[in-house]
């Protein structure tokens, strides 16, 4: 909404948009991270609110789909110079989490996850940790909406809530754990491949997408519960 809307009637549509739009995502995901570390909110329930103020904000800046003609972000379905768009959509987020497990960022990011009062305990600033770990999702979560504008050609502030089931099973899936301190990105890329297959299969039988969620629903249940079996024989050893 923000590229569509605003930066490109602005004459800023063009590459220059990039990094005000991962600035914002930044912006955006530290500020959640202030919600759950300043009022100590669940993350989740912290994430959620957020989510709900900004499905209000945008519908407030853009009530209708706003649709894209031309720019640098249809090429992203395409492809960019000789290079996938997708593969640079999902690629450039992967090398940088490659990248940022190799520093000591990383391996605090972790010890929070895993555990935080052991984490405080080594010296590890916990609040900053969290609070950076937000914005660098939110800086993820902006290369996403990028990917999708570029996908559907078009923006719509009412279509982001139909997302939310399927990044939560994607990220169970891919072996995150919920209480954090095991997962990573390769893993929610996978999961959400899961994803994509099996609404491939779903369309494939003629299966209505009234189902769909109900799909998803399942799915998530069962990849909570095998990683509470898969976690429980490691608790009992620590125990």
């Amino acid at each position: 909404i923000l590229l569509a809307g605003y930066l490109t009637p602005a004459g800023l549509g063009g590459y220059e948009a990039i990094p005000i739009l991962l600035v914002v995502g930044g912006v955006i995901g530290g500020l959640n991270g202030l919600l759950a570390v300043g009022l100590r909110l669940p993350p989740i329930v912290a994430s959620l609110a957020s989510m709900f103020i900004l499905t209000g904000v945008n519908l407030r800046l853009a009530p209708t789909p706003v649709i894209l003609f031309d720019g640098w972000v249809l090429d992203m379905a395409k492809q960019v110079w000789f290079v996938p768009g997708a593969l640079l959509t999902i690629g450039i987020p992967l090398v940088a989490w490659w990248l940022l497990m190799r520093t000591a960022f990383g391996r605090n990011l972790y010890a929070v996850g895993g555990n935080d009062t052991t984490a405080f305990s080594a010296g590890v600033n916990v609040n900053l940790i969290r609070i950076v770990s937000y914005a660098i999702g939110g800086m993820i979560a902006a290369v996403g909406g990028i990917a999708l504008t570029a996908l559907v050609s078009s923006v719509d502030a009412s279509s982001s809530s139909s997302y939310i089931i399927g990044a939560i099973t994607a990220i169970a899936l891919g072996g995150i754990s919920m209480m954090g301190g095991r997962g990573g990105l390769p893993g929610a890329v996978a999961g959400a491949a899961v994803i994509f297959l099996v609404q491939n299969m779903l369309t494939l039988f003629n299966v209505s997408q009234v189902w769909l969620n109900l799909v998803f629903g399942a799915l998530l249940l069962f990849a909570v519960i095998t990683g509470a079996i898969l976690a429980a024989p490691r608790k009992e050893k620590k125990a």
